[in-house]
């Protein structure tokens, strides 16, 4: 039976990396793969018993979420399927533009199913890509370790390392081409995402892939009223200029992004605001867009990753309509975007 594991998976992964399948299609073919994952006895997500939030941790620069939060990830379309494509991308340009042998990738926060790395060696030789996997969640290592083993795919790893991927040191004596890291929630909120991305991308090859690409946060003035109308009028045709307007740009998280500094923050820019603004009309809001890779592109709202994060509602306001504020990113403590009223 363990050879149809592999057959099968890779079955499902074509199904869900096909430009003509549906939505439809691609959520059927997710859920296609967590029950292959459950046959295999690595983790079931339709086992209540597994369900409670028990074994996420504390890392001081974000919690790493429990098994049963990343295994669930796997079951949002474009999330799964945008970050998929992208990093199979990466690999293909990588292995175009260098001679280098194998390409060396580093999956951190990888969770239960490592679906991240687990998928897309099924495109590729173990000649030509090794995959380093990192959770500092003990039961997700055990899971990992049965993925590998019953999809036949050990010959694909180079290390599994129960670490936290904010801390981990490469020390192998080869280049690491690729990183990849999944950990974030909307506006980069509570999980480690900036603290792995400032660490791991020191340790990249020169020419080497951080995935994301890039990740973007917005501030916005939103008038949630007709927001509402348009949504119900137009459902998914949106003229998004017409409740939406783009005040700044808060911060971009790429593997050019500046250090923290010693109170372990990071700077990030003042916006004044202008009419565009009415605080008795608009909320305040931060909108996240994700680059993957190339053109692999999260916008807003296609996942949860890129839901809005509303910092205030009118009538609640405290932020008046011409105000100067300050924005700063904290790492350690409570990771997220800090706003200050400074004027």
């Amino acid at each position: 039976m363990s050879n149809n594991y592999k057959a099968t998976l890779k079955q499902h992964a074509d199904i869900l990396l096909n430009t003509s399948s549906s939505w439809q299609d691609k959520r059927n073919t997710l859920h296609a793969i967590a029950g292959l994952f459950s046959s295999m006895d690595i983790y079931d997500l339709q086992d209540q018993s597994t369900n409670a939030e028990t074994n996420e941790k504390w890392l001081g620069t974000g919690y790493a979420v429990s098994s049963w939060s990343a295994a669930m990830c796997l079951l949002e379309v474009a999330r799964t399927t945008v970050f998929l494509k992208g990093i199979i991308e990466a690999i293909q340009k990588l292995l175009e533009d260098t001679k280098e042998r194998p390409i060396n990738i580093v999956d951190a926060g990888c969770g239960p199913y490592a679906i991240l790395s687990i998928i897309p060696a099924l495109y590729f030789s173990s000649n030509d890509i090794q995959l380093y996997l990192i959770d500092i969640i003990p039961e997700n290592i055990i899971s990992i370790k049965k993925t590998i083993t019953k999809l036949e795919l050990v010959n694909y790893i180079g290390g599994i390392y129960e670490e936290d991927a904010g801390q981990f040191k490469w020390t192998k004596n080869a280049p690491m081409h690729i990183a990849v890291s999944e950990t974030m929630l909307n506006a980069l909120r509570k999980e480690p995402q900036v603290a792995i991305t400032l660490n791991l991308r020191n340790q990249l090859a020169p020419q080497g892939i951080f995935i994301p690409e890039q990740i973007s946060v917005d501030l916005m003035a939103v008038n949630a009223q007709k927001k509402q109308h348009a949504k119900m009028l137009l459902h998914d045709n949106l003229i998004r200029e017409e409740f939406e307007t783009k005040l700044a740009n808060i911060m971009e998280l790429s593997k050019n992004s500046p250090a923290a500094n010693k109170e372990n923050t990071i700077p990030l820019k003042e916006v004044q605001l202008t009419n565009a603004y009415n605080p008795n009309l608009h909320e305040l809001a931060l909108y996240t867009t994700i680059k993957v890779f190339g053109n692999n592109i999260l916008q807003h709202e296609d996942c949860s990753l890129t839901l809005p994060f509303i910092i205030s509602r009118p009538y609640k306001n405290t932020i008046a309509e011409n105000a100067l504020l300050q924005f700063q990113y904290r790492i350690s403590g409570k990771p997220a975007i800090e706003i200050a009223v400074i004027a």
